[in-house]
């Protein structure tokens, strides 16, 4: 469609001599679009600086991507890059603080052995709280019962559970209460 010199397109955006459509490469040539007249370009290469950068940023977000993606590679296969932790079994100072769980999943190398003891010669029962609690279900759980997953020193019914499972193994009264019987069975087992 020609139109006369100066006048503008359909929208009324550009005239003729300030847009030249003979300049843009065909479909699927596969080059870059020339430089604007008057810009310009990288010495010997036809290439305008602003498209250059743009490559080059473009190459360097590939290159960290890889980058980026081989080191993940590399955790993974080295084994996650964690190392073991371990957990004390220092007793707390109040018989009611709140502790939190370990933060990773129990590994299986050999723990130290717990002793259970009963605080002030008083049995543990559904609802005490503290380190004797604590100790309790590493015990149980270092001799294969559940605990309800976690060790948080918090004798709920999934404790008292395993306690009276423990108990009935052993051949004594399943109330799922901790006294003495209870504790001397748990620490033979526990030694041996």
């Amino acid at each position: 469609m020609s139109r006369p010199p100066g006048a503008r397109d359909d929208e009324g955006l550009f005239t003729d001599d300030e847009l030249s459509w003979e300049d843009e490469p065909t479909a699927g040539d596969g080059e870059s679009p020339p430089p604007a007249p008057g810009w310009p370009t990288r010495a010997g290469t036809g290439v305008a600086p602003e498209l250059y950068r743009r490559r080059r940023l473009a190459a360097a977000g590939a290159a960290a991507v890889v980058l980026v993606a081989a080191i993940a590679i590399g955790v993974l296969v080295a084994g996650g890059g964690g190392g073991e932790t371990s957990t004390s079994l220092a007793p707390t100072t109040g018989a009611t603080q709140e502790e939190q769980p370990p933060a990773t999943t129990a590994t299986t190398t050999a723990a130290p052995t717990p002793r259970v003891s009963l605080p002030g010669g008083k049995a543990l029962k559904q609802g005490a709280t503290g380190s004797a609690v604590r100790t309790l279900q590493q015990a149980l759980v270092q001799l294969g019962f559940d605990v309800g997953g976690k060790v948080d020193g918090d004798f709920g019914s999934a404790t008292k559970a395993a306690v009276a499972a423990f108990q009935t193994r052993q051949g004594l009264t399943a109330d799922g209460i901790v006294g003495s019987k209870t504790v001397d069975a748990l620490n033979a087992a526990l030694a041996g």
